[in-house]
């Protein structure tokens, strides 16, 4: 009978090797978990932190981009109000600037409310009697309400002959304001004979109409300039 082959044999000294090597290796195995963890919460940390330093900045540029817009809104709003305040000044001085001629028939006697009203308003106005002398304003004022007699009224004929030696008279960039009563139609078709006019006949229009007319004399003078 064939004898059976004893079972192989682990000395002693084998086994402590090996369990010495399995001890190590679970030592490192740990050692290496332990530093994964440890490299895993640094950069969760880091993550974190960059994150959160990412938003802090992100905030704060966003909250210097509203400044900024903030500035340059204010900045814009306060410019147009002061060039709008520069153009109610510039045309608050425009009847300081001009010179306004009034025509009547006569300059003696007591002058006509109309003539005080404007007066208040316009520095530089003086009386004109329609006659030989040129008439040299910036406007120029032709009362024909209180140029006839009182209870009279201008024929189309005499209205015709007064308003061309007018304008006879007048420079050329002067604008013509009339203050007559009626309908004529030599007003009607002055402008083939007249660039810059206007026509009233009530008092308070007759103001609005005069300032009107200095703005654009004031205008063609300027570009004359």
């Amino acid at each position: 009978m064939t004898p059976i082959a004893p079972l192989l044999q682990v000395n002693p000294e084998t086994v402590e090797f090996l369990q010495q090597q399995f001890q190590s290796l679970t030592t490192s195995f740990n050692i290496y978990v332990a530093l994964l963890s440890a490299v895993s919460v640094i950069f969760i940390g880091f993550a974190a932190w960059f994150f959160k330093r990412t938003l802090s900045e992100a905030k704060q540029e966003v909250e210097q981009l509203v400044r900024a817009e903030v500035k340059r809104e204010i900045a814009r709003n306060v410019r147009q109000r002061i060039e709008f305040l520069e153009q109610v000044l510039e045309r608050e001085e425009v009847p300081s600037l001009v010179s306004v001629d009034y025509v009547l028939q006569t300059t003696t006697g007591t002058l006509p409310k109309e003539y005080n009203l404007l007066r208040a308003r316009f520095p530089r106005l003086k009386l004109q009697k329609l006659d030989s002398r040129k008439l040299t304003g910036d406007v120029v004022v032709l009362d024909l309400v209180n140029y006839q007699p009182k209870g009279s009224e201008l024929t189309d004929d005499e209205l015709e002959q007064i308003l061309q030696r007018t304008i006879d008279k007048l420079s050329s960039d002067s604008v013509l304001s009339i203050y007559i009563r009626g309908r004529y139609k030599a007003i009607e078709t002055l402008g083939q004979k007249i660039n810059y006019y206007t026509s009233t006949n009530v008092p308070t229009q007759l103001l609005g109409n005069v300032i009107n007319s200095a703005y654009v004399a004031h205008t063609l003078r300027g570009e004359d300039e």
